[in-house]
């Protein structure tokens, strides 16, 4: 159990962990603009697609190492 709590922390926390903790700075900071009225609702969805595109693939590459770790430990 505190093995699967260290990993999903690892996601959020970690010493890879700086372009996911970007890209939800940057998704923090979009919905700030558009709640402040910086940013129109058209310009904010472009821009989010964008961020969650940057969050996808960075969490992708980090689930995809836990894979292959888990894989690697049932051999």
């Amino acid at each position: 159990m505190g093995k699967l709590v260290a990993n999903i922390i690892g996601l959020f926390v970690g010493e890879n962990s700086k372009k996911r903790q970007t890209g939800l700075m940057i998704a923090g900071a979009l919905m700030l603009a558009n709640l402040s009225g910086v940013l129109d609702d058209e310009m904010f969805k472009l821009l989010m697609e964008f961020d969650a595109i940057f969050l996808g693939l960075a969490f992708s590459a980090k689930l995809s190492k836990l894979t292959k770790a888990t894989l690697k430990l049932k051999e």
